[in-house]
Parts: structure tokens; C-alpha cells; sequence
């Protein structure tokens, strides 16, 4: 029997890896459309008390807000003086000036990305979703392990199996065929 080559190897784990991506999204739609984003909000909230910046972060919160309403009225009197001396509409009088970079703002993500398993292992639905993960994660190693067409056929019905996942009508053909009958047809193109 003939082996896979690394072509065929890689094909089939981006094609699990998809197929669990899907299954991912599939949980969540169902069982909490809205997990992801408390997670990162859980998440973000634990970084910057982990990091020791939650006085900090609430003081500059108040001063956005304070800057918003200053830049409001700072914008509302430029267009009114604009037209009054040269008629000019308040399109015409803004300017975009990018805020500068702050280190701080990179240390929050970098720690809740490390937090989320954390509080995902605390919850059923982050539990199914990290599971699912570690077998992404695993993929090379599974599908090397698969050194045969029907390996990867084995492989490919378990993955159905364990994500509780149909096969489509072409999938249970295609994993019915001989992989002789394919070199033997000519249909291995």
C-alpha cells in the first residue's frame, strides 16, 4: 500500500482543522452566541487586575470621557467660528491626528490571552471549546501517525465521530472506495 506523502498530509489537517473550526462555531451558536466576547471581556477585566492597573484604567476612562466632551465642544467651536468667517461646514474643519502609541494597551492583551484558558476551563461550553482546540493543536502528529489512504479514511470517519458530525453523501462514498480501485479506474489524478 502506498504511503501519503506530506502534500496529502498537510491537505488533511487543514481540512480537520477546518472542520473543527466549524464544529467550534457550531457550539457556540448554540449553546452561547455571545461566550467569545465575555470571555475576552473576563479576560481583558483579569489582565489589567492581574497587572495591577485597575485604579489606573477606571481614571483613565473618566479622563477619555472628559477629553471626548472637551473635544466636542473644542470641534463645535471651530466650525462656528469657521463659518463665521469663511463659511466652512464641520466636514471641512476636522482633522484625524492618530492617538500615540502606549505599551500598556499591548501587556492587557498579551496577559488575557494568557487568561483565557484559565476561564474557559471553568465553564462547560469553554471546556468543549478547548478540547476541540487541543485536537487542532495535535493535528500533524495525528495525521502523520495516518501512514495509509485508508488510515486517513479511518482517521477522517473518527473525526466525524468524535466531533458528532454526519458525513455528506459524497464523504461516505468516497470513504467506501478501495484506494485500488481508485489507481486501478485511473482516477487518481
Amino acid at each position: 500500500m502506498a504511503s501519503v506523502s506530506f502534500k496529502e498530509r498537510e491537505h488533511w489537517q487543514k481540512l480537520i482543522s477546518k472542520r473543527i473550526d466549524q464544529r467550534i462555531d457550531v457550539i457556540i451558536a448554540k449553546e452561547d452566541p455571545l461566550y467569545l466576547k465575555r470571555l475576552d471581556d473576563k479576560a481583558r477585566t483579569a489582565s489589567i487586575k492581574s497587572l495591577g492597573l485597575t485604579v489606573k484604567m477606571k481614571r483613565l476612562e473618566k479622563i477619555k470621557q472628559m477629553e471626548l466632551v472637551l473635544r466636542e465642544e473644542k470641534d463645535d467651536l471651530e466650525v462656528a467660528m469657521a463659518k463665521q468667517v469663511l463659511d466652512v461646514t464641520s466636514a471641512d474643519s476636522n482633522v484625524y491626528r492618530p492617538s500615540s502609541y502606549r505599551v500598556y494597551i499591548d501587556a492587557i492583551g498579551i496577559r488575557a490571552t494568557s487568561l483565557r484558558a484559565g476561564i474557559m476551563e471553568k465553564s462547560p461550553i469553554g471546556r468543549k471549546i478547548l478540547a476541540l482546540n487541543r485536537e487542532k493543536d495535535n493535528l500533524p502528529v495525528t495525521v502523520g501517525a495516518a501512514t495509509s489512504t485508508a488510515q486517513i479514511k479511518s482517521l477522517w470517519t473518527s473525526v466525524n465521530e468524535v466531533l458528532k458530525m454526519k458525513a455528506t453523501e459524497l464523504e461516505k462514498r468516497a470513504l467506501r472506495l478501495d484506494p485500488m480501485d481508485l489507481i486501478a479506474s485511473g482516477d487518481n489524478d
